[in-house]
């Protein structure tokens, strides 16, 4: 008898062990971390170049702009006549002499290609300074309270001497700047009845730009 009862305790609880290994599965666990990416796969092959595409149309021609208005007219020149201006400073005087004695003074020389040999033999050659805006016609004397200063000018082969001397033989140097203008006329002018040693006038005659 006790043998029959052990033999139904150990199915009984050999049906309860079956019984809980079928039971319902228990809740799902937490998600777990994101894994790391992959690495990138290689690039693909280079595709074949495309066909060229046509060529656009050209393009319409602008439209050609308005010529522009005629300058004015130039005035009439003298092929005969040649003028140049100079401009001559204080260091540009070169002593000549000695102090006290005759031909002591200052002197400078003004290049100017126009004069010819035919110039000196059959031309003339005019010079002026400018004064207090006046243009004097050369040579000129300036008279002092005791002494005088002449400034007189000489033309050779591609050049005019300026020679400027005082009376007392104690010629000091010009000062300051002093502009000259020359005029070159060739033998092929006559030379007219005008007042040359006004340069406003042989500047209207010969239709001078300056």
């Amino acid at each position: 008898m006790k043998k029959i009862t052990f033999l139904l305790n150990v199915c009984l609880v050999g049906g309860i062990l079956l019984l809980n290994s079928c039971a319902k599965d228990g809740a799902i666990g937490p998600i777990g971390p994101t894994g790391a990416n992959g690495a990138n796969g290689a690039n693909g092959a280079t595709g074949a170049t495309g066909l060229q595409g046509n060529q656009g149309l050209s393009g319409y021609n602008g439209t050609n702009g308005q010529n522009g208005a005629p300058g004015a007219t130039g005035a009439t020149g003298n092929a005969n006549v040649h003028h140049q201006n100079f401009t001559v400073n204080s260091w540009d005087w070169i002593s000549t002499g000695t102090p006290g004695q005759v031909g002591y003074g200052y002197t400078t020389n003004l290049n100017f290609s126009s004069i010819t040999q035919d110039i000196i033999d059959k031309g003339f050659v005019l010079v002026y300074f400018q004064n207090n805006s006046a243009d004097i016609a050369l040579p000129y004397t300036l008279y002092h309270s005791s002494y005088s200063t002449s400034t007189l000018y000489g033309a050779k082969i591609g050049s005019v001497s300026i020679a400027v001397f005082d009376s007392d033989l104690y010629t000091s140097i010009p000062s300051g700047t002093i502009n000259f203008k020359v005029v070159v006329v060739s033998g092929m002018m006559k030379r007219p009845n005008i007042d040359w040693n006004n340069y406003n006038v042989v500047k209207e005659y010969f239709k001078l730009h300056n």
